[in-house]
């Protein structure tokens, strides 16, 4: 799902946008390119990251992952997503 489609509600339940620029786009084809951290693989020097203690800061560079090899498997039903996957390309002979 695209950030500017997402919302927070505060304590009134009223809805405020997460992205407050989103009111800006008016049709999904407009919406700028965004990325989700996978946490596939992240590369730090250790000294900087004992002192940052976060992979992420505005010198972070991303790698684009194709979304069949971004798979997060964190619960049964992730895992179970992940077998009729893998069945699926052992039917058609993809790897």
């Amino acid at each position: 799902m695209h950030p500017h489609l997402l919302h927070l509600a505060d304590r009134d339940s009223v809805l405020r946008s997460l992205v407050p620029e989103a009111s800006n786009f008016y049709r999904r084809q407009d919406y700028p390119d965004f990325f989700l951290l996978n946490g596939a693989v992240y590369v730090a020097r250790t000294e900087w990251l004992r002192h940052s203690l976060t992979f992420i800061s505005d010198e972070t560079v991303g790698f684009e992952m194709p979304e069949e090899r971004s798979l997060d498997i964190d619960i049964e039903e992730d895992f179970r997503r992940f077998e009729l996957y893998r069945s699926h390309l052992s039917a058609t002979g993809s790897n």
